[in-house]
């Protein structure tokens, strides 16, 4: 939850806000002396451009705080002023947007600068509780959970001496208190930030600033990611590398216990195990051993569509063209190994396998677990990441834990990962970003590479999850010399059978217009259709906030039968498979009480079915369970979609919510 970014440039190389494109396409994209020649840098635009990128990590109150030289503007040609450093902050309740009127409030020149976009923990979301927070020469922005903060906060209220005023609600600004007292006690800033990360407890990923030390940012790295970057521009930081992509392509990924200060061209590691960097006399950046990073910035686009939810649920089909493409090995019906990730592992040790996800990443390993069982006949448990710690799980060095998120960066999920580490496993992560926390932490990833998915609710990063787990258990079938045919002619078909499923959203759009007006929706399936009903329901309360619930369909006569009345829409996921006639039973079972029925079906022509169901959603058939299970997906994803979009809601950002959950 929540982002931050920031930068700093060289003091004598601070320049004057000008226009910048900060959405050039990458093969146009001026390189960095362009950047800083032609196209000068302008901080405060870099800032707003870098928290509409991590919007997605929280939206409800952002602000932004820049190092200025108060004197600038009061100097003449004839006499000039010694520098005065002074820390100017704006910021506002709600989403970035309402920040940008407020720019214009803010200096031209700056010589660094840290923003952040807030998803609440402490206090709701107003402009006073909005980082960042300053206070007597020092700015701070946060993210995370400050465990021992009422203790803190308690303690600095017993020292008269300190005049503490809290103004806002938020453990991030006791975590300023105490920074302010701490340089009382100490000789430098360095010990103070660093004897502050000491004292507190939980997650706390923290960017700090100093009127004292005004060239430099002080950093620490403690849960939450944070990400440095290098150019001839300047240094840059962020929660992702995603909001400076733009500017630089070198990058640091700090580490848990990483607390160190930040200049124009140099890290210094004060503790942790990053080492410090800096750039020599007649070096450049380029010099610097750091990532090399990449990425096209075409996600970042709309294009025509919409919404990003709609646009990324349209990506589907190519997207999930594409991973089974480079998952295939050339010219053969067997599946590389590099790319599932299986070379780093120690195959011949596996006898069971764990999975651990939150939210659609759980309901993707539901899936992975039918397939894994069924395909490689692997004993395959299924675990939510909030709670695979807390039930003691069984680990050996036979296990092997697939640890799945889109993001990488999940608490929970890497609490799981570092808890099966610790006791001998082999992880595998499933990850749609290579340079996450998650990436590094595991033993190995299977990476899939969809583009950024900037809506909140999951589309094609929870599409692609199921078909990896799905190729995976097929390669591990055959690596355990289960005969089962590789269904190639079936991939072949995946892309035609989702753009149809598309094709169907017309009639999904109508159906929407029914369930709009509904206080709940109950969704039931078997085997596959359990974790896609489960999925569905997610997907409809995350972004139209009606309440949703889904069981297995053989569950309703143990209690949520009694839900059922006239007033009540059935969701229904009945592929034509070994389960369609218990379903209909179901089914029936529900019209005896009144209820109305919506059936995701592939047999639009049976008679018995399309006589009980209100509305029939036909998505097209593949003989795999799998793979079906894909078009029943994008299906319920339109029909979430435009309800959501017809009761006027904000698809993109539902709320209450956050993409990447960094927080336990």
């Amino acid at each position: 939850m929540c982002g931050i970014v920031g930068f700093v440039t060289a003091v004598d190389q601070t320049t004057p806000e000008t226009p910048f494109n900060h959405h050039l396409h990458l093969n146009n994209r001026p390189n960095d002396s362009e950047v800083t020649g032609d196209r000068l840098f302008s901080g405060k635009q870099f800032l707003f451009s870098g928290l509409k990128k991590l919007t997605y990590r929280g939206y409800d109150s952002c602000g932004l705080a820049l190092m200025a030289d108060e004197n600038t503007k009061l100097a003449t040609d004839e006499e000039q002023l010694a520098p005065n450093y002074k820390i100017a902050l704006q910021k506002s309740s709600g989403k970035v947007s309402k920040l940008e009127p407020l720019l214009d409030y803010l200096p031209n020149h700056a010589v660094l600068g840290i923003a952040h976009t807030r998803w609440a923990t402490h206090g709701p979301p107003t402009s006073i509780n909005a980082h960042p927070h300053r206070q007597r020469g020092l700015a701070l922005v946060h993210n995370g959970i400050i465990e021992n903060a009422e203790e803190l906060k308690n303690n600095l209220k017993q020292k008269n001496y300190l005049k503490p005023v809290f103004l806002s609600d938020t453990d991030s600004e006791v975590a300023l208190s105490k920074l302010y007292e701490l340089t009382q006690l100490y000789s430098t800033f360095e010990e103070a930030v660093v004897t502050l990360s000491e004292l507190l407890e939980g997650s706390f990923t923290m960017a700090i600033i100093s009127e004292k030390d005004y060239d430099k940012i002080f950093v620490i790295k403690q849960g939450s990611p944070l990400v440095l970057g290098f150019s001839d521009v300047g240094a840059f930081l962020a929660s992702d590398a995603f909001a400076i992509q733009s500017y630089a392509k070198k990058l640091l990924f700090l580490e848990d216990g990483d607390v160190g200060i930040l200049s124009h061209n140099f890290y210094q590691a004060l503790t942790g195990v990053s080492g410090s960097l800096k750039t020599q006399p007649g070096q450049t950046y380029h010099d610097l051993n750091l990532t090399s990073f990449s990425s096209s910035e075409d996600d970042d686009d709309l294009g025509d569509a919409p919404h990003y939810m709609y646009k990324e649920i349209y990506e589907q089909p190519r997207v999930l063209s594409q991973l089974v493409s480079r998952f295939l090995a050339p010219n053969s019906h067997s599946l590389n190994h590099t790319e599932l990730g299986l070379t780093k592992l120690n195959l011949n040790m596996i006898t069971h396998i764990h999975i651990v996800g939150c939210g659609s990443a759980f309901y993707a390993g539901l899936l992975g677990a039918l397939a894994l069982e069924g395909e490689a006949g692997i004993p395959c448990g299924v675990s939510q990441g909030s709670e695979y710690r807390y039930r003691s799980p069984i680990i050996t060095p036979h296990t092997l834990v697939i640890a799945v998120s889109q993001s990488g960066e999940t608490a929970d999920t890497l609490a799981s990962v570092n808890h099966a580490l610790d006791a001998g496993a082999q992880v595998l992560a499933i990850c749609n970003v290579e340079y996450s926390s998650l990436s590094r932490t595991a033993t190995s990833s299977l990476l899939t590479r969809v583009g950024s998915e900037i809506g909140v609710a999951s589309s094609k990063a929870f599409t692609a999850q199921v078909l990896s787990l799905y190729l995976l258990a097929l390669e591990f079938g055959t690596i355990k010399g289960i005969p089962v045919p590789f269904p190639s002619q079936q991939l072949s078909q995946l892309r035609t059978a989702l753009e149809q499923t598309l094709d169907l959203e017309q009639n999904i759009k109508i159906i929407a217009s029914k369930i709009a007006g509904e206080k709940s929706c109950l969704f039931i399936g078997r085997h596959t259709g359990v974790a896609v009903a489960c999925e569905g329901a997610l997907k409809l309360k995350e972004v139209s906030y009606i309440h949703a619930e889904a069981y297995p369909a053989g569950e309703l006569k143990h209690g949520p039968l009694a839900l059922v009345d006239s007033q009540m829409y059935l969701i229904a996921i009945v592929p034509k498979d070994n389960h369609y006639t218990k379903m209909l039973s179901n089914i029936e079972e529900v019209c005896a009480r009144g209820g109305k029925v919506i059936a995701v079906c592939t047999e639009e022509k049976d008679t018995r079915l399309t006589g009980l169901c209100q509305h029939i959603i036909s998505v097209p058939t593949l003989a795999s369970p799998l793979l079906q299970s894909l078009c029943c997906t994008i299906a319920l994803q339109l029909l979430a979609y435009h309800v959501a979009v017809h009761l006027g809601h904000n698809v993109d950002q539902p709320r209450n919510l956050a993409k990447s959950v960094t927080v336990e």
